[in-house]
């Protein structure tokens, strides 16, 4: 995850990762409940890194919004202004 930035590239880069993640964790939440698995201890050690991801995934989202919304003041500042009337 970069740091706040206004730059399309980490943003394309971020949200790259970002699914990524969150196909790691459908596929862990998918495993978990699967119906061959007792629920045990170890169950409960894997919803909370389940859990844990999701946090990741959270705070990923909230930084992508400022980012995405970064690179919009971007566009805006440097498009052309035009006086006309359209």
């Amino acid at each position: 995850m970069t740091r706040p930035s206004d730059d399309l590239n980490d943003l394309t880069s971020d949200i790259a990762h970002l699914s990524t993640l969150i196909g790691v964790i459908t596929n862990l939440a998918i495993d978990i409940i699967s119906k061959d698995k007792e629920q045990c201890e170890l169950t409960k050690k894997e919803i909370g890194e389940v859990t844990d991801l999701l946090w990741i995934a959270r705070d990923m989202v909230k930084q992508l919004v400022k980012n995405g919304e970064s690179c919009h003041d971007k566009v805006e500042r440097l498009a052309p202004k035009t006086g006309g009337v359209e």
